[in-house]
């Protein structure tokens, strides 16, 4: 056996052993008392909408707008790094091609149905849908550290979504710490090539009455999809081998689930 070889026999083992959990586990029910929505937040609707996500550019100079159901921030700890350019520019991308502008959105729904997701800059950009090099280049990481204050949850690094029922600026102006329930998604170690997937997941959690319970399950999914796509990256330099492993084992993680519903 090759050293090849082996190192994919011994990456495999972990993750699947993770999928067969997945597949062969169901959950266990736990009857909670209900926590009473967030004031000024709007409920989760019965068919499954509940609060849309909108995204909006937040200037120097400019405070979030009241009214909103949620405000959600996207912030980066520190300046890219060659090891974190292409995550941070995966997140940007994910943000723009993922999330509608909420002023698009204002137009059908009212201020309280929407979750608002705010992207740092340091200036205003030219459209509604810059390239995401240029927002990097103009992201306001000092406002975003700031930012990072009022959120006992963050690290250094990012990319970090977070959301709250109330504005963040005037709270980290004054040093103080968001109120929460808050979601917290910690995107530092996600893959690039499956940012789409988080941002995905984020907009179905705040659109949740309960927004800041985690869906256990789904998160779990993410992490192992995630722990496919490192691993494949790593055994092999070329594209082509890393799509055929991520294609195997996400076919190994569907089958799971599979037979998870089947039980």
């Amino acid at each position: 056996m090759s050293a090849m070889t082996a190192m994919r026999t011994v990456w495999l083992i972990p993750v699947v052993a993770g999928i067969l959990s997945i597949g062969c586990h169901r959950p266990v029910a736990i009857k909670a008392r209900r926590r009473p929505a967030p004031p000024g937040s709007a409920p989760a609707a019965k068919n499954g909408g509940g609060r849309k996500t909108g995204r909006a550019f937040l200037p120097p100079g400019q405070s979030e707008e009241n009214g909103y159901g949620l405000y959600s921030y996207l912030l980066f700890g520190t300046q890219p790094t060659e090891g974190t350019r292409e995550r941070y520019l995966a997140a940007i991308q994910a943000y723009l091609e993922m999330i509608e502008t909420v002023d698009k959105l204002e137009t059908q729904f009212k201020k309280n149905e929407l979750n608002v997701t705010y992207l740092l800059v340091t200036e205003k950009p030219g459209s509604d849908k810059p390239p995401a090099e240029w927002l990097l280049e103009h992201y306001d990481f000092a406002r975003a550290m700031k930012l990072l204050g009022a959120f006992p949850q963050a690290g250094s690094l990012g990319p970090y979504l977070f959301s709250t029922t109330e504005p963040a600026s005037p709270l980290a102006a004054e040093n103080k710490n968001v109120t929460c329930p808050c979601l917290f998604q910690d995107l530092s170690t996600v893959e690039p090539s499956i940012m789409v997937l988080w941002v995905q997941e984020f907009k179905k959690q705040a659109a949740q009455e309960e927004f800041w319970l985690p869906d256990k399950r789904e998160t779990a999914v993410l992490k192992l999809r995630n722990a496919i796509a490192v691993g494949a990256s790593a055994l092999d330099a070329t594209k082509k081998s890393a799509e055929e492993w991520a294609s195997l084992l996400t076919s190994l993680i569907s089958w799971g689930e599979a037979k998870k519903d089947g039980h």
